[in-house]
């Protein structure tokens, strides 16, 4: 039915009613593989999905950013009254204390997400974007055997892909390693990109990489 009131029916209770309740859901992430990267390696992500009445955002633990699944939930808990008026962003927004990156940024989203779902538009129509034009983002290949990283080149199915290589002198398989003039990571602009660096990289290894990965480019 939804909220009834002289000016009309309202999904959920109109700006001034009521105070926007902010809780949260700790969640665990099992990874399909191993990710390393310099920092070292993960098979979990300790997430935590933080929500603001109907809106929804998610936190991001990367402990090498200093974010814990811990401090986030300490955050959150010290996070003040936000109000009851989630089309007045920036006011919500400015309540928010100091402190975890992270869960500021999950609460910026579930606000967002909450403003959409009020007004029944998705996001990008309501920052006036095209998803069809918006910049294409990437797939990242942790550190791993060279066979190993190629392979999973080749299974992405996205047009972008950023390898880790880790810094200094990384080793990446007993037949090579990597110098420490080589940066952490890299940008290619296709996946035949990735294959013929990959090639150049590793070409002591017995790798075969197909042709056939120049087929898609952005």
């Amino acid at each position: 039915m939804g909220w009834c009131s002289e000016y009309g029916v309202y999904p959920t209770r109109p700006p001034g009613i009521g105070k926007m309740k902010l809780h949260w859901e700790p969640i665990t992430l099992e990874l399909k593989t191993t990710f390393r990267v310099a920092h070292g390696a993960s098979t979990q992500r300790y997430n935590v999905l933080v929500y603001l009445d109907d809106g929804v955002g998610e936190a991001a633990t990367v402990p090498y950013y200093g974010e814990t699944r811990e401090g986030i939930i300490q955050y959150l808990e010290s996070v003040p009254d936000l109000g009851n008026d989630p089309f007045d962003l920036d006011a919500v927004l400015s309540r928010r204390p100091a402190g975890s990156r992270a869960a500021r940024a999950a609460i910026d989203e579930a606000l967002h997400d909450l403003w959409g779902k009020k007004l029944g538009q998705p996001l990008y129509k309501l920052f006036g974007l095209n998803p069809n034009h918006l910049p294409l983002t990437s797939f990242t290949i942790g550190m791993d055997e060279p066979e190993v990283m190629a392979e999973q080149a080749k299974a992405a199915p996205y047009p972008i892909i950023k390898i880790k290589l880790g810094v200094k002198k990384t080793k990446l398989s007993s037949r090579g390693s990597v110098s420490q003039q080589m940066p952490g990571s890299w940008w290619m602009r296709t996946r035949a990109g990735v294959a013929n660096v990959l090639s150049r990289l590793f070409r002591a290894s017995s790798i075969t990489i197909s042709s056939s990965l120049s087929s898609r480019s952005p």
